[in-house]
């Protein structure tokens, strides 16, 4: 077993897939299993949006209203957040270095680079990547992860691709991860909690 540290955990929705504009953030801080703190905001839809982003994120996004008038004050607000929380925490993301949350990190970063460069998430660690290491095929799917292991998020209604949900989510299938033996978490089909 690996000793669980703090958990930095975020979820963007971008303008669709490596998108530019991170119009949907949110951040779940939790230390020895509980939530500590959490950041959500969310700014109008850029202009130019995927089908994707329409048909599928859109309709989960439906109970998160907008609280910032731009995505750059979304990012800054954000980044002020990820200031005060990152200190002896993991940071760790879904999917993270492939999609928005890299990406977004990487312009708030360069926004400010003199002030800024000294403080990446080093890494950013990728959920996805623990779960395939601990021998879980399915990496495209979280939710089956946390069905099979009995997992549950806080209250937070399950709605994938809601940025809230995939933080809380993700935050507890890294502590799980982490937490449990992977000679017997995952090959023997029983969950260890």
């Amino acid at each position: 077993m690996l000793p669980v540290r703090g958990i930095f955990c975020l979820d963007v929705e971008t303008d669709k897939l490596h998108g530019r504009a991170a119009f949907a953030i949110a951040a779940v801080v939790r230390d020895e299993g509980k939530t500590v703190a959490e950041f959500q905001g969310r700014a109008p839809l850029p202009k130019h949006t995927s089908r994707f982003v329409k048909q599928v994120v859109l309709p989960a996004l439906a109970t998160m209203k907008v609280t910032h008038d731009s995505i750059l004050k979304l990012e800054e607000d954000f980044w002020d957040f990820w200031m005060n929380y990152r200190d002896g925490r993991d940071c760790v993301a879904y999917f993270g270095n492939q999609g928005g949350e890299a990406a977004l990190f990487n312009r708030l970063i360069l926004r400010k680079y003199k002030k800024r460069w000294v403080f990446p998430p080093a890494p950013l660690h990728e959920i996805c990547t623990l779960m395939r290491a601990r021998d879980w095929h399915d990496i495209h799917h979280m939710d089956k992860y946390m069905e099979k292991f009995h997992l549950c998020t806080e209250c937070i209604p399950q709605c994938f691709h809601h940025p809230l949900f995939d933080a809380h989510a993700g935050a507890i299938v890294w502590e799980h991860l982490l937490a449990n033996d992977p000679d017997t978490t995952l090959k023997k089909n029983t969950p260890v909690v």
